[in-house]
Parts: C-alpha cells; sequence; structure tokens
C-alpha cells in the first residue's frame, strides 16, 4: 500500500487505500484457422501465424466503494515500431 492516510495537521483525512503495481504481461491472440508458433519467420502473414507478444508496466490501485479503479500504463517489448507506450483507465474487479 502506498498511503491511505494524508494528515494536514489540522484536520486528519482517510483516503481510500492506494496500491502501486508493476507487471510483466505476455499472450497471444488467435483462433482455430490460426497458427500459432513462438516466433515468426520473416515474410509470413502475420494474419494466419500468431505469436506471443510480451509488455511490461506499472500503474495504481485505488479502492473506492467495493471496486477498483485502475490506471496502467503498458510498453510493449515486441513491437520495435511503436516507441510509445498505452495508458489504461479501468473501473472494477481483475479477472
Amino acid at each position: 500500500m502506498i498511503f491511505n492516510f494524508l494528515d494536514l495537521g489540522f484536520v486528519p483525512l482517510g483516503l481510500p487505500p492506494v496500491d502501486g503495481v508493476f507487471f510483466f504481461d505476455m499472450g497471444a491472440a488467435f483462433n482455430s484457422f490460426d497458427q500459432l508458433t513462438w516466433t515468426r519467420r520473416p515474410g509470413v502473414d502475420p494474419y494466419w501465424v500468431r505469436e506471443p507478444l510480451a509488455a511490461i508496466g506499472g500503474g495504481i490501485r485505488v479502492n473506492i466503494f467495493y471496486n477498483v479503479f485502475r490506471l496502467d500504463y503498458a510498453y510493449p517489448l515486441d513491437r520495435p515500431h511503436s516507441r510509445s507506450g498505452i495508458w489504461s483507465l479501468s473501473f472494477g474487479p481483475t479477472f
């Protein structure tokens, strides 16, 4: 937990619990017609031959009214043409 109490000197203020997270994520999206491999050869159509992609990131979780408010930033590791990450804002429990 990062913090959950703020003391202003004259009025102590209780805040919802705030947690910080770091993560690594790896996965692939495919259906029964696709071929799943660990590495895709150059020149192979990425529409039919899929490979897992990875990302790293961090975020903040705030527990509000028995629900979780999440703000995350993920940076893709397997997309050399993409130099920026992706922000994600969501409200609800994780799966």
